[in-house]
């Protein structure tokens, strides 16, 4: 209430603040010729400390084109630290960590200075600036053409024909480049790249487009019926084949474009008598002309967690068995569950557009078009080759501006370790080198790197693949896998990734986008224990994972095969996740959703920081620790699927348990992420059967945000009713499945039955959350295995589910061996869960040694119907501690 001197302005700067100022109270009197007014009072705080310092600076980075740069610093200071890293002295977005990995470099990076501002308690501190340095391959080149010829010069006006010949031009020659011209060429051999080979650039001519092809180009079709066409093959046709650029499925029985997931498989009987064998039975049913000796046979285990591609060699049709080439497991050992096998490729099971077979007798290629046009105007192309580029013990090569295309699909099971990493390019012993801005379309697996170190994978595009993208194993350290884009991973094999790593260390992966994949966006194997050390899973956008296998997770590692604790060092941070897929088969062959979780640290996974990340989940959100030391997670964002809702109108509202047995709807509501952006149509397909009396059918309709768009009339048997609608992307909508002549009250003699809904070939959990698999829907888990659960801690994370009980937000249990648990395992505080219905014995807030500072409340999301889970200003997540920064809140 003292006035200071010479303060009679709008505003008042104080001099350098001390710790005497700290506290102290400042207001204004404002006068005019009526009277005077006094503001409210402010305080001031005065943090002690200091701005930030640096004891390592950002160093001048110099790469080649195509490569990503990395650039770092170390910092100190008062409280946390934020940090924003600027390119020239403009913020980039979304570069918030304490380093900052740029997109495959071009020239126009060249000279670019790159800096970072530090901001703590104290003030802030702006590092010193580093250049970037980007060179492209000196010198002159060679060229190829497809138009070319091997014994011209391989000048740009005489190209050669081959990259063979450009290969060995290269290598006789100070030359270390090739450009290659526009259009298609046909590999019938891979070309492999030695220690000979060193330093070598292969790349596009500016603004071409490339294709190098590992297929055979089919031509002179026939027509048949039905909009099938023939033609004769020079060599024999697989699994996979493209026309026009679009890849087209081999023919399986039953097989429906709009159920991709769920249609055209053949279940194993749950009674089979053995777990592991090459024999296993068959309905009789499914004895059908395709199953023979020598046709393709995929199968996949009762919990889907292996899938294969073997041959038949024996079938007995008296005892209903077949005998494959390759040893699976054949039975179940769970009940309510089966596995599953379809046949590929045969022209008696060629039954639905798109499709295709091969008659290996009469080298006879049979296509059914999409359109029912003759393809004869189209590029047909049948992958022949399985990798078109080996590298081995070769360093400084360059791949860059090429797109890759028509390789053969893996054959082996993905039981978590891949047996033979192989790969359209395949590196072994590869170092310092780059493999950027190239593009796998209808490829098998994409990128495979073993024992190969201190490379850049980044801006590659991965679409239409056959089975996953790349592939790091067996000691590959210190690579960058930065900027790659993947959509429709796991075309052909179930159990497909993203992004594989496996005994590796000090990798980047970082900046990706996995749209699609059979299992896992990013899995982490250390199967010898000790190797899979400091890797980094970081700023990645992963969505539609886990569509057609179960207990999965979008980032998922597991070590259950060491004796102890393996400690990874793991850092993932920053990821947004969307999607979680999840998919079973019960013993009746009817499909249901399994477990996924969006990020899953299995069993003896230990010493992972999990921080920063961003994940819708239909299924659960976070497995933290299965027998675990030193797991961590803090300042992440875990939304549930609400619960569906049975609406019986007179007879009350209930949660949905799949049967509706009085007139009425059950609804749910999907997250955004269902409705990706881009696409048109939406398909809903709704799985039930029908009770009624005399002969009338259990009538119901399917509506979306309360808009009808479609009926059907269930009979007593399991059926799948397909609908496509037009519906708004990236928005929360409302789905319905209404019981239209059903009974109000009383006895209900008209009822549905085995209700399951797929949306967009996601399967929709539609029973209340605490009834889901082993685990429930729970937002966190924590949990023992053979060893105990120990210094874990969850801190500062949301858990959001609106409706629900809060009892299945979090779970840290026993299970059945209390034994299992350390004294001291761990600390969960400061964390924020809602679940719009509240229920008594919250197990959070029960007989754990729950912090009170964690707290049951709405985290105020600023538009959750849009997936935008920015704060407001008033959320108690952010009274509590939860720091925004780094964090990808919005889509």
């Amino acid at each position: 209430a003292v006035n200071i001197a010479g303060a009679t302005g709008a505003s008042y700067t104080t001099q350098a603040t001390t710790a005497a100022l700290n506290g102290a109270k400042f207001d204004v009197v404002v006068s005019n010729s009526t009277g005077n007014t006094t503001s409210a009072t402010a305080t001031l705080t005065v943090n002690e400390g200091a701005p930030p310092t640096l004891s390592a600076q950002p160093q001048d980075q110099s790469v080649l084109a195509g490569a990503a740069a990395t650039f770092s610093v170390t910092a100190t200071g008062t409280g946390t630290l934020s940090y924003q890293w600027r390119q020239n002295a403009a913020n980039i977005a979304g570069a918030t960590g304490t380093s900052y990995i740029t997109q495959a470099a071009t020239a126009a990076l060249n000279g670019a200075s790159f800096d970072v501002v530090i901001t703590d308690a104290a003030g802030c501190t702006t590092s010193a600036a580093a250049t970037l340095t980007v060179t492209a391959p000196a010198g002159p080149s060679y060229y190829v053409a497809v138009n070319g010829s091997d014994t011209a010069d391989g000048s740009a006006s005489a190209p050669f024909a081959t990259l063979g010949r450009a290969q060995r031009a290269m290598r006789q020659s100070p030359i270390k480049t090739t450009q290659i011209y526009g259009g298609t060429y046909y590999l019938s051999s891979q070309l492999t790249l030695t220690a000979l080979d060193m330093g070598e650039t292969w790349e596009a001519v500016t603004g071409a487009k490339v294709v190098i092809s590992g297929g055979q180009l089919l031509s002179g079709w026939t027509s048949q019926s039905g909009g099938v066409y023939s033609t004769k093959a020079a060599q024999p046709v697989g699994i996979d084949l493209e026309v026009g650029g679009v890849r087209q499925m081999p023919a399986t029985l039953g097989y429906d474009p709009q159920r991709p997931f769920i249609s055209g498989w053949r279940k194993i009987p749950q009674k089979q008598a053995s777990n592991f064998g090459v024999t296993f039975e068959i309905d009789p049913a499914d004895m059908t002309a395709s199953v023979k000796p020598g046709a393709i046979l995929q199968e996949i285990d009762f919990l889907r967690y292996t899938d294969q591609i073997t041959k038949i060699v024996n079938v007995d049709a008296d005892n209903n068995t077949i005998t494959v080439a390759d040893q699976f497991n054949t039975g179940s050992t769970i009940a309510g569950t089966s596995g599953s096998w379809r046949i590929l490729s045969d022209p008696a099971d060629l039954s639905a557009p798109g499709q295709f077979a091969y008659d290996a007798a009469t080298s006879t290629v049979y296509l059914e078009t999409m359109d029912g046009d003759d393809p004869s105007p189209r590029a047909v192309v049948s992958a022949e080759l399985s990798t078109l580029i080996t590298l081995n013990n070769v360093s400084r090569v360059t791949i860059s501006g090429l797109t890759f295309a028509d390789t053969a699909s893996d054959r082996y099971n993905y039981a978590g370790i891949f047996l033979d990493k192989v790969a359209t390019i395949m590196a072994t012993d590869l170092s310092n080198s780059a493999i950027c801005n190239n593009s796998f379309v209808n490829a098998g697996n994409g990128i495979s790197l073993i024992r190969s170190s201190n490379n850049s994978i980044a801006g590659n595009s991965f679409e239409q693949i056959g089975g996953s993208g790349i592939l790091l194993t067996t000691n590959s350290n210190h690579n960058s896998v930065t900027h790659n884009s993947m959509t429709g991973l796991g075309r052909i094999n179930l159990g497909s990734t993203g992004i594989h790593l496996e005994n590796s260390a000090n990798n980047t992966i970082d900046s990706n986008t996995i749209d699609g994949s059979g299992r896992w966006g990013v899995d982490l194997f250390p199967s010898d224990g000790v190797s899979l050390v400091k890797n980094t899973v970081s700023n990645n956008i992963i969505r539609n994972t886990s569509q057609q296998t179960n207990d999965t997770g979008a980032i998922y590692s597991y070590a259950g095969t060491s004796p102890g604790y393996v400690k990874e060092s793991t850092v993932i941070t920053g990821n947004r996740i969307e999607n979680l897929g999840g998919l079973l088969r019960d013993s009746d062959g009817n499909y249901k959703a399994g477990s996924t979780f969006g990020i899953y640290m299995d069993d003896q996974v230990s010493g992972v920081t999990m921080t920063n990340n961003v994940m819708e989940s239909n299924g659960s959100g976070m497995f933290l620790c299965h027998g675990c030391a030193g797991n961590s997670a803090s300042n992440n964002v875990v939304i549930l699927q609400g619960p569906a809702q049975y609406d019986r109108g007179a007879a009350g509202i209930s949660y949905s348990t799949g049967d509706m047995i009085f007139k009425g709807t059950t609804s749910v509501g999907l997250m955004p992420s269902y409705f990706p952006a881009g696409l048109e149509t939406t398909t809903i397909v709704v799985q039930l059967s029908g009770q009624a009396s005399g002969n009338t059918g259990a009538e119901f309709s399917v509506s979306v945000d309360g808009e009808i768009i479609g009926t059907g009339i269930a009979t007593e048997a399991i059926a799948d009713y397909a609908f496509t609608t037009p519906i708004a992307p990236h928005k929360m909508h409302q789905i319905g499945i209404a019981l239209t002549n059903g009974a109000t009250s009383g006895t209900s003699t008209t009822a549905l039955h085995n209700l399951a809904l797929f949306v967009n070939n996601t399967a929709v959990n539609l029973v209340a959350p605490e009834a889901t698999g082993n685990y429930g829907a729970y937002g966190l888990v924590v949990g023992n295995d053979a060893l105990l659960v120990t210094n874990f801690s969850s801190t500062n994370n949301i858990i959001f589910r609106d409706g629900g009980s809060s009892e299945d937000l979090m779970d840290w249990t026993d299970w059945s061996e209390p034994s299992y648990r350390d004294p001291n395992p761990g600390v969960i505080n400061y964390n924020v869960m809602y679940q719009g219905i509240a229920k008594a014995g919250d197990t959070i807030f029960g007989s754990q040694p729950v912090n009170a500072n964690s707290a049951l409340a709405n985290p105020m999301f600023n538009n959750a119907n849009a997936g935008d889970y920015t704060l407001e200003m008033s959320s108690p997540a952010v009274a509590l501690g939860f720091n925004t920064d780094g964090v990808p809140l919005a889509p």
